[in-house]
């Protein structure tokens, strides 16, 4: 019976350690996979148009190396999303490419394995909110309700990962961040919502600088 049990707890041991090394490697690849979307949202935002082509022609191959990792949707969502990149460069639309991009990767993000990240997911979704109201804010017409939207995102994804900032210094300022975001959204105060949502993208490289360090 002994020798039976200790089997047991060693199969389930070995099962948990392949679980986390998969769920790593997964987590690893969508990573990697963020990352050239998060460049492609920063080159629309200032128009760097070889930058962009480049970005866009490179995320077929991006795609392909998501199978299996993420779901058959998010993968077919991107595809759709390649296509409407591809138009919007066509038409020059900058501001429509950053949406497009900074959507696609908060979309990825959603996807992470939040039980063997060093940061916390909604470290990587304040993000998103950062690059978002850029965004949002480099259209013609600038929508609000979907600023507030987004703000509103913000202060849900920072309510549930403050507890674990035990960095005083960090905790405040992303305080008042959020409250600054939220300021400027309901007095569409554009300069100040500008100011703000780069100072949560400034935030969340300390952030997530502070996890790695204390994990």
């Amino acid at each position: 019976m002994k020798v039976m049990k200790s089997l047991l707890v060693s199969m389930f041991a070995l099962l948990l350690f392949t679980s986390n090394v998969m769920a790593n490697e997964g987590n690893d690849v969508i990573f990697d996979a963020m990352s050239p979307y998060e460049d492609l949202t920063e080159f629309a935002l200032d128009t760097d148009t070889l930058q962009v082509a480049n970005s866009i022609s490179a995320l077929d191959g991006v795609i392909a190396k998501l199978k299996g990792v993420v779901s058959n949707q998010t993968i077919q969502n991107l595809k759709t999303i390649v296509k409407k990149l591809r138009a919007a460069e066509k038409q020059k639309n900058y501001s429509e490419i950053a949406l497009l991009a900074v959507d696609s990767y908060k979309s990825l993000a959603e996807e992470l394995d939040q039980t063997t990240l060093k940061v916390p997911k909604q470290v990587a979704i304040l993000d998103y909110v950062g690059f978002k109201i850029h965004a949002l804010l480099g259209q013609s017409k600038i929508n609000w309700h979907l600023i507030s939207e987004t703000v509103d995102e913000g202060k849900k994804q920072w309510k549930q990962v403050e507890a674990k900032v035990t960095s005083k210094g960090l905790y405040d300022s992303m305080n008042t961040t959020i409250a600054g975001l939220e300021r400027a959204a309901t007095s569409k105060n554009i300069d100040m919502l500008d100011f703000a949502a780069q100072v949560d993208l400034d935030l969340v490289d300390l952030i997530e600088g502070f996890f790695e360090k204390t994990k």
